[in-house]
């Protein structure tokens, strides 16, 4: 998928913010609505979702309102705390979740922290059901910050990269969100070009990964 710029939109250029609104690459279907669709189809379905710890105790993160139909839905984190019922690294996600047990899985504002995002994907599809769907959101543009520790931004080119058919993923749908403006006091005549707070990810699991993926 190209996202080569568009020269008809030269006068959007120095505001990401309007050329958002105006580029019809951008007006995509929203992933987040898309994954909600999917999910209140599924009857009784299984859901996971990792990073759900609170680090304020009164603000959950939780997104269970999303699947009051869910047979069961799991908290995931690295560490324990509210909300968490399964304590792990989403790098070894397969070892304390059942492999191909999950119909639909969230990973919200988490592959930022996570040192091997593509070895995060692998273990996602582990877990997942053959049919079963992921809706993982995470930034491409976004201030430094912990949880513990802060790796990656993300283009929409690089999470279609992580949740590839290599990997065992079809019908994928990426999306930005939130344009936003990047100037520096110190050079504030840098050239300028898009920008997003947001990045996200729909994809549906259609087989196992390729023993080769993580090479």
């Amino acid at each position: 998928m190209s996202y080569e710029f568009d020269p008809s939109l030269k006068k959007y250029q120095q505001n990401p913010a309007t050329w958002g609104a105006k580029d019809p690459r951008y007006r995509q279907a929203n992933t987040h609505d898309l994954f909600r669709e999917k999910l209140k189809a599924m009857h009784q379905p299984r859901v996971l979702e990792i990073g759900v710890k609170r680090s304020i105790p009164d603000r959950p993160t939780i997104h269970r309102g999303w699947a009051p139909h869910a047979s069961s839905y799991i908290g995931v984190d690295l560490e324990d705390g509210l909300d968490v019922d399964v304590v792990a690294d989403i790098h070894e996600l397969s070892h304390h979740i059942s492999p191909n047990s999950i119909d639909a899985l969230l990973c919200i504002s988490v592959l930022e922290h996570v040192e091997r995002p593509w070895v995060a994907a692998c273990e996602i599809a582990k877990v997942l059901k053959p049919g079963g769907w992921v809706f993982c959101a995470t930034h491409q543009t976004f201030p430094i910050h912990g949880f513990p520790k802060d790796y990656w931004r993300f283009t929409r080119e690089a999470l279609e990269s992580l949740f590839s058919p290599e990997v065992g993923f079809a019908d994928v749908t990426s999306f930005y969100a939130f344009p936003c403006d990047i100037r520096a006091e110190e050079a504030s005549d840098t050239w300028q070009h898009f920008s997003f707070l947001h990045a996200s990810i729909v994809a549906r699991k259609e087989r196992d990964p390729k023993e080769w993926v993580l090479r």
